[in-house]
């Protein structure tokens, strides 16, 4: 029943979700990233395909510092992604200060299953992985990042994450019920909301070993959006919100 109750009244037992049977679908690092067109000299999509990338020298931080769109925070957040994951990602909890009880929602024998796209380059199984948890919790990224002094509600984490998804330094998943390998239909989820609980954050290759630090234009995000238009850029950004 959609109302989740049967005809006596019972509450129906919740489904879980990210298992096995039924992953999570990973969103592909090759995306298209409207703010990094947008920001990037010349402005073409083909000149920085995700999919493309060489590991040589690691060119993150100075992307990073150089791109005068940022803010210090998101500077900031992007060192602590750049030390503490990779291009598999982790999966943190983001709407709360660690009280998710993720055990008993997510996955199955405290692993939440996740399916990437067969392009993503993963050494041994290209297209799943299993995220290990423990003690019915994932890390709290809040309280992570309060450790280094980064002090944000879930709203302000939120848009800050789908930022830097758009300029491509961050693949960001959300790992709720329409992102289901089969998607569950669930009453008034948005494809990208602030009280997600969990997502799953990789640091971009591509950002990584592109050398772009020296190519940043500098706009105001309203600038952004206005050139996200004028160049005809189809997809929408996450953090101008749906």
């Amino acid at each position: 029943m959609e109302d989740g109750h049967d005809k006596v009244g019972k509450k129906s037992p919740k489904v879980r979700i990210g298992t096995k049977d039924n992953p999570f679908l990973a969103t592909p690092e090759s995306v298209e990233r409207p703010f990094l067109i947008a920001a990037i000299e010349g402005g073409n999509h083909a000149d920085f395909d995700f999919s493309k990338w060489h590991e040589t020298n690691d060119w993150f931080m100075f992307n990073s510092i150089y791109n005068t769109n940022l803010s210090h925070k998101e500077v900031r957040l992007l060192m602590f992604f750049h030390e503490t994951t990779n291009n598999l990602g982790t999966i943190y909890e983001t709407s709360t200060n660690g009280t998710t009880n993720v055990a008993r929602h997510y996955g199955e024998d405290n692993f939440i299953f996740v399916e990437f796209p067969a392009a993503t380059k993963l050494a041994e199984n290209p297209l799943g992985y299993e995220f290990f948890f423990e003690d019915q919790e994932c890390i709290a990224l809040l309280t992570e990042i309060e450790k280094i002094g980064l002090k944000l509600d879930q709203k302000e984490l939120a848009k800050m994450l789908y930022r830097l998804h758009d300029f491509g330094y961050l693949t960001v998943t959300d790992l709720i019920a329409s992102n289901l390998k089969r998607p569950l239909k669930t009453v008034g989820e948005k494809p990208t909301s602030h009280r997600a609980k969990l997502r799953l954050v990789r640091v971009t290759n591509s950002m990584t070993h592109k050398e772009l630090w020296n190519k940043w234009n500098s706009y105001s995000d309203k600038q952004l959006l206005q050139r996200v238009k004028e160049l005809k850029i189809k997809t929408k950004p996450l953090s101008s919100g749906k």
